[in-house]
């Protein structure tokens, strides 16, 4: 892992960058990535490979299913042992972590797409644009439209880049 790091930061500080190069790197870290991440887990105990099972089930059904409900009934747990679950290992219950996972998305999309807020809001399964930006303020802290700009701010201040 430290050696792809080595040449993936390396590539990235040539004089001319070459994308491709940059891509095919940041996939094999990645990959290793999760590749150790899914020994980790499968490692733990029975409450670590829950979690993980559930951070597979959320990415998968984020966009449609937003209740620790749906999570714990496919987990074969009660909404309530899944929070406690999740709350003693992350610190955070299903819904926050749904939300988070939403939240993700949104930024994900503010910053790489062309779509409207409106357009990021319907695709994220929020049918009142408002609702969509009461949420994102609720968690970011600012509306949709303030993390858009300030995001523009950044990439012309760093010459179309988001790291500092």
């Amino acid at each position: 892992l430290a050696d792809v790091l080595k040449l993936l930061t390396e590539e990235y500080e040539q004089q001319t960058v070459n994308l491709v190069m940059l891509k095919a790197l940041l996939k094999v870290f990645l990959l290793k990535l999760i590749q150790l991440k899914e020994q980790h887990f499968t490692m733990q105990d029975i409450n670590e490979k829950r979690i993980y099972e559930f951070m597979l089930l959320l990415e998968t059904n984020y966009l449609e299913e937003r209740t620790a409900e749906f999570y714990a009934d496919k987990l074969g747990l009660s909404a309530k042992r899944l929070n406690q679950i999740l709350k003693d290992k992350l610190n955070k219950t299903g819904v926050q972590l749904i939300h988070d996972r939403v939240i993700l998305e949104a930024k994900r999309q503010i910053i790489h797409s062309e779509h409207t807020i409106k357009e990021i809001a319907y695709n994220l399964g929020f049918k009142d644009r408002s609702y969509f930006s009461r949420f994102f303020k609720t968690h970011e802290g600012q509306t949709p439209q303030d993390f858009q700009l300030s995001v523009k701010q950044h990439v012309q201040e760093y010459k179309n880049t988001l790291i500092n």
